[in-house]
This record gives C-alpha cells, sequence and structure tokens, in this order.
C-alpha cells in the first residue's frame, strides 16, 4: 500500500511541476507582450507629441529665413560685399557662389528664391552700408551675406561692418545674417579676426572659406584665377561653406534672433542717421560745377557715390563756399569702376549750399550722388 502511495505522490508533485513550469513559460510571454506593448505605446505617444508640435508650429507664421525653408515658403537673399562676392574672374556666367546657392536652395527646398546682389568691385564695408541703405524700403529679404574684408582697412572695419549689421537688423522683414570669412585672406588676419568678432557679437554665423581653401587639398593658387578671386572650383567651396550652415539651421527650425544687442563700437549709432542727396538735385552751373541749395542748417559726415574714369582729375568740395576738402579723382587703370567712400572724417557743416567741382570737368558726368551719416539737422532741398 505503502508503494502506490508515494508513486501517487510522485506523480502529483511532477504534474505541479509541469504546471508551474507552463505558467511561468505563459508569464514570460505575456511579459514580452507587454513590453512590446509598452514600447509600441512610448512610440505612438511619441510620434502624436511630434504630430502636435508640428501642428503647433503650422500655425504660428514662421519666423525668418530658417524657419520659412523649412514650411516651404519662398524666400529672398541679399549679397552685400565686393568683387568676390560679384564673380569677377569667372569665364562663365552663373558659376559664382551667390548663383550656385539659389539654385541649391530652389532645388533643395523646392521654393523660389529671389537673389539681389548689391556688391562693388573694389569698395570696403562702408559702400556695403551705403548699398544697403539706399535699398527701397518695400524690397524684402530673408537673408543676407556679407562678403568684406579684403579692401577694408583694420582701423575702420569693424565700425563699418557693424554698420551694415545694424542696417540690415533694423529691416521690418526678419532678415538673417551670415558673415564670409574671404579665402583672400589666406590666414586668420587681424581684419578676419575683427569679422570674428563682430559676428560673434551678433550671433551670426560665419562661412570659413580660408578653412575650406586649406582643407580642400588644393593649392590655394588653383583654386583662384589670379591669387586673389576664386575660380571655379574656388566659388563651389564658397557655395559649399554656406549652404553648411543653410541646411543645419534650416533642418532645427531655427527662428530668427529677436535679441537686441549693445554695439561694439559706440560710434556706431552715428549710422543710423542716413541721408542721401541723389546727382539729379544737383544745378549744372557749367564748367564741372553741380551745388545743391541747404535751408536752414545741415551737419554730418559726407561720403561720396561716383565712377572713376581711367586719368588724372580731382574734386573740391565747398560748403557755404568753405573749401570742406579736395579729393584726388586719379585712376591709373584703362577700365572704369564705380567707388563709394568717405570724403573725409570731419564733419561738414553748411546753411546755404553744397557745391563740388569737378577737374576736368567730364569727370562730373560719373556723379551719382552724396550720401551723409551722423546728420543733425537736415535742410538739403
Amino acid at each position: 500500500m505503502k508503494k502506490p502511495f508515494l508513486i501517487a505522490i510522485c506523480i502529483g508533485f511532477a504534474i505541479c511541476a509541469a504546471i508551474v513550469a507552463v505558467f511561468q513559460q505563459q508569464q514570460k510571454q505575456f511579459s514580452h507582450i507587454i513590453s512590446a506593448n509598452t514600447a509600441e505605446i512610448a512610440g505612438l505617444k511619441a510620434e502624436i507629441s511630434l504630430l502636435k508640435e508640428e501642428n503647433a508650429r503650422l500655425k504660428e507664421a514662421p519666423k525668418g529665413f530658417y524657419q520659412k525653408l523649412g514650411r516651404g515658403q519662398d524666400v529672398g537673399i541679399l549679397i552685400v560685399g565686393d568683387s568676390i562676392a560679384l564673380g569677377n574672374g569667372l569665364s562663365s556666367t552663373g558659376q559664382a557662389w551667390p548663383e550656385l546657392l539659389k539654385g541649391y536652395i530652389e532645388d533643395k527646398y523646392h521654393v523660389a528664391c529671389g537673389l539681389t546682389n548689391i556688391s562693388m568691385g573694389g569698395n570696403t564695408s562702408y559702400a556695403g552700408y551705403v548699398r544697403e541703405m539706399l535699398l527701397k524700403s518695400d524690397e524684402r529679404f530673408d537673408l543676407a551675406i556679407i562678403c568684406y574684408g579684403e579692401n577694408d582697412g583694420s582701423d575702420t572695419l569693424s565700425l563699418e561692418y557693424e554698420a551694415i549689421i545694424r542696417g540690415i537688423r533694423k529691416r521690418p522683414d526678419r532678415c538673417a545674417i551670415i558673415s564670409v570669412l574671404e579665402s583672400s585672406q589666406k590666414k586668420y588676419t587681424r581684419k578676419i579676426r575683427i569679422i570674428e568678432e563682430v559676428s560673434k557679437h551678433y550671433d551670426i554665423p560665419v562661412a570659413d572659406t580660408i578653412r575650406a581653401f586649406s582643407e580642400s587639398g588644393i593649392p590655394y593658387e588653383e583654386l583662384t584665377v589670379d591669387k586673389k578671386h576664386p575660380n571655379e572650383s574656388g566659388h563651389r567651396l564658397y557655395f559649399e561653406a554656406l549652404k553648411e550652415i543653410i541646411d543645419a539651421n534650416a533642418e532645427a527650425y531655427q527662428p530668427f534672433n529677436e535679441i537686441d544687442v549693445t554695439p561694439i563700437n559706440g560710434a556706431v549709432s552715428e549710422y543710423d542717421s542716413f541721408y542721401h542727396i541723389p546727382a539729379e538735385a544737383f544745378d549744372d552751373k557749367g564748367s564741372g560745377i553741380l551745388e545743391v541749395p541747404v535751408n536752414g542748417n545741415m551737419e554730418g559726415f559726407p561720403g561720396i557715390y561716383h565712377t572713376f574714369y581711367p586719368g588724372e582729375g580731382k574734386l573740391s568740395v565747398y560748403a557755404d563756399d568753405d573749401l570742406y576738402g579736395e579729393i584726388s579723382l586719379d585712376w591709373p587703370y584703362e577700365f572704369q569702376e564705380d567707388y563709394i567712400y568717405k570724403l573725409g572724417e570731419e564733419r561738414l557743416r553748411a546753411s546755404k549750399s553744397i557745391r563740388l567741382e569737378f577737374s576736368p570737368q567730364e569727370l562730373q558726368k560719373g556723379f551719382k550722388g552724396l550720401v551723409f551719416t551722423g546728420i543733425t539737422e537736415i535742410g538739403a532741398k
């Protein structure tokens, strides 16, 4: 009787063990199922969260260039620079970095990209400031690319480069900015460091073409047409450096930086006031003499916009019949070129008239106008 009883007990234990094993196996299966469902639920929640964020984003108007690209909206680009920004020296059109960038943006982001290039060969950042201020108020830009440094003096670059930035930032169109470090400097000169410093102060990204040229593995001379201006391969390196910045900020859906920035140079506030007297406002008195009347008092720092022609010449500037200064118009080249530059570092003060005397008189045909910064009173008709 004992043996069958023991056998029964053993069978019972075996059955219980089998039941426990089956239960544990089912528990593991259920645990895997629950874990999989939990992960799936978490994934769905993350997708829902992203959809909510995207929905909220679509309800808001895009803030600036990079968000407009992210939303597939048309954009406008302003180029402010010198001959490198114009593509001087290239043998074929459409190969300069501004055109390459326009085509890339239109293809990648499926938008129309307007391009306005107000660059002037041989000029400094002062010309860029003036050209930017002369733009019509109804023109709209989403991105401005500043390309200066080669022709600037290190003593005035910081002030005039900052004036360009402040002029752009005061525009009503939330225009983003990128600074270009020009390859023609070859090294990180004092002028390059100044541009880096000013750009960093305003949280502006820089397209470093000096590094791009150096890291390309191609000798510098083989990337230029004249050891200064980039050739087609050089312009592609400019394009690549700018493309990298734009793509990264568009992917991050970077908004326009609304934060107001305290100026680096206290004197830059004088560039906030700008006044332009076009050539057509002057009366032609004959013999190369142009004159514009002034009502009341006028005071400011003068600059001139005109064309240099081959040959020698000079310009005499008078304020109320008093000589303000004489400027050489000598140009030893066979070609003509437009320039914008300061007439002097002293304020011009006039209450009756401003008179310009060109010698020889044929040089007056290149005159395009006077500009003033730091204006205290305006009385020119």
